[in-house]
């Protein structure tokens, strides 16, 4: 009986790998700046598990096991790492300054280079299909990629470059090793690779690092980097003893504006970014912007946003921009800084390992983030922080800040009336008002447009307050190293964020323009303000059920600025 069991299952298998769709094949460029072409060939290399065999089964099944459990925050990890970069694998916890110096760049993307080519013509010889072509019933969340499976040339190239980090700095080889480790099995994890093909990358990165070290060129590029690393560990950021400042004016003009501009002393270096929000199609409550026209044009600055990750009017660039001209934002450039993609910066915290933003964030040297302070469904409220976070985040990075904010529908409160079904930019929310968390993609929309709050946040599915921290961490992993200021405008303030297409009436009246070198002290001198305005001690935690002050006090935590501050009213 086993037997039989054993032979239908090689007879699927064999029926579902000739009826499967075949992937774009890929050329992948040898080069040999250490070794050669013959040493790269491997003649010896071990083959993959023979087709049908009960390892190669096994092979697949752990496809399958990780395509059950699998999270979409896992899937979005794996992707961002899609590049096989040496800043995607290990940016965070690089040895070198960061930005990485372009000689190290150089030096590191010729590795990379040659690991991904002796790769390629191991592949090329055993010519083993991804698992998604050998079996129907599994679906890459990476995508249906092209190229061979065996063995794995990310695998590859994130072991030799642990070897090298490890070489280079020894007393962390093994957070390195572990990296790359983690890196490797992030492809089966996305569906691309069977385990095997991982396993047989490693064994190959082994092999050419140990030739790379008998390679001049190699030993002379290794010493090249040796003279790059850092110095002395950066001193972590801490919270300044001393109260920061934060200006305010009550005039909200442009004479206000730029009269707390100016106290600031920031004198921008580089290309100046201005971020704002250009605001959801249908939305009224965003800044105004005249208020902003003759600071923005006097400084040369230029609009800077990334696509959203739900739908709308601003999830790809063309409808981004369109939506901006349509609410008045055309007197200075406007860039979309994902629009050719993200990148990943250097960020180590308790829930990331770098955080993801648009490509373009690299064009600029410094950057004025002006923010409209103002309820949030999920975060209580947004204004700098939650700008830094979500505003410069890639629509990757984003939905892993938003991972497992999944609402749910209170029925009992439900009067069906349809604006959250109207609101969803995934049509997750089903005809009996449920939610289909599938289809989810935790933006939090639906929670803030309810009318009867009957929609909301679970804390068992959402873990709490983790989203508030994330939106601090990302903040943090945004600024490190950068060049910013802010402005929050505490007006047209209702409970819903400028993305919902139909935000509530403001809440509480007009109170002025706030800014200050300190994102956090700033959030938090606008929260008072507010507060003080509405004669409540929490105004948006009434108008949202959620309180945001966790996520002050988590960024106060991990350096991103203080909650101290001392109020410096100008020209009233």
């Amino acid at each position: 009986m086993e037997t039989l069991k054993y032979k239908l299952l090689t007879a699927g298998l064999l029926l579902t790998a000739a009826a499967a769709p075949r992937a774009e094949d890929w050329v992948i460029p040898r080069t040999t700046w250490y070794i050669s072409a013959e040493a790269q060939a491997f003649p010896d290399f071990p083959p993959p598990p023979a087709d049908g065999s009960p390892a190669d089964l096994a092979d697949l099944q752990g496809v399958r096991d990780w395509q059950v459990k699998r999270s979409s925050a896992q899937c979005a990890a794996a992707g961002a790492a899609a590049r096989a970069a040496f800043t995607e694998f290990f940016g965070d916890i690089s040895p070198f300054p960061s930005p990485l110096p372009p000689e190290a760049a150089a030096i590191l993307e010729r590795i990379k280079k040659e690991t991904d080519g002796a790769a390629a013509g191991v592949k090329d010889r055993f010519k083993r299909p991804r698992p998604f072509l050998r079996a129907a019933d599994l679906e890459p969340c990476l995508g249906r990629i092209g190229g061979k499976a065996y063995p794995s040339g990310h695998a590859a190239i994130s072991r030799v470059l642990a070897l090298l980090l490890s070489d280079l700095v020894p007393s962390r080889g093994k957070e390195f090793r572990a990296r790359a480790d983690a890196a490797a099995l992030d492809r089966v994890i996305g569906g691309v690779h069977h385990p095997a093909d991982i396993e047989a990358g490693k064994i190959l990165g082994d092999r050419l690092y140990a030739l790379y070290k008998a390679s001049p060129a190699f030993r002379a590029d290794m010493n090249r980097l040796r003279g790059l690393l850092k110095t002395r560990p950066p001193a972590a950021a801490r919270p300044s003893a001393k109260p920061a400042e934060v200006y305010f004016t009550r005039d909200i003009s442009p004479a206000g504006l730029k009269a707390v501009y100016e106290r600031l002393g920031f004198r921008p270096s580089g290309r100046l970014g201005v971020k704002v929000h250009f605001g959801e199609k249908g939305n009224r409550n965003f800044i105004p912007p005249a208020l902003l026209k003759d600071l923005v044009v006097g400084l040369k600055g230029t609009f800077v946003e990334t696509n959203t990750l739900y739908g709308g009017s601003r999830s790809d660039t063309k409808g981004h921009l369109a939506t901006a001209r349509a609410h008045g934002w055309t007197y200075a450039p406007a860039d979309i800084m994902d629009d050719e993609g993200e990148t990943a910066l250097p960020y180590k915290g308790k829930y990331f390992s770098r955080v993801l933003v648009g490509k373009g964030m690299a064009k600029y040297g410094s950057f004025l983030v002006i923010s409209h302070f103002k309820g949030h469904g999920s975060a209580g409220f947004g204004g700098a922080v939650k700008n830094l976070a979500m505003g410069f985040a890639s629509p990757t990075g984003k939905k892993l800040q938003h991972s497992g904010q999944f609402p749910f529908n209170r029925q009992e409160k439900c009067i069906k009336c349809g604006l959250c079904r109207k609101e969803c930019p995934v049509d997750a929310i089903r005809e009996d008002f449920s939610i289909d968390e599938a289809k989810c993609i935790g933006c939090g929309k639906c929670a803030e447009i309810c009318p009867t709050k009957a929609i909301e946040t679970k804390q068992s599915r959402t873990g709490g307050l983790g989203f508030q921290e994330k939106l601090a961490e990302y903040a943090r992993g945004v600024t490190a190293g950068g060049k910013f200021t802010y402005i929050n405008v505490l007006m047209n303030i209702s409970s819903a964020c400028d993305c919902v297409a139909s935000a509530p009436p403001p809440f509480v009246g007009d109170v002025g323009i706030l800014a200050s070198n300190d994102p956090v002290a700033l959030d938090q001198a606008s929260f008072d303000l507010v507060n003080r305005a509405a004669g409540i001690d929490d105004a948006f935690r009434h108008e949202t059920g959620v309180s945001g002050e966790h996520c002050l006090a988590y960024a106060e935590r991990i350096g991103l600025g203080s909650r101290k501050y001392r109020l410096v009213e100008i020209g009233n």
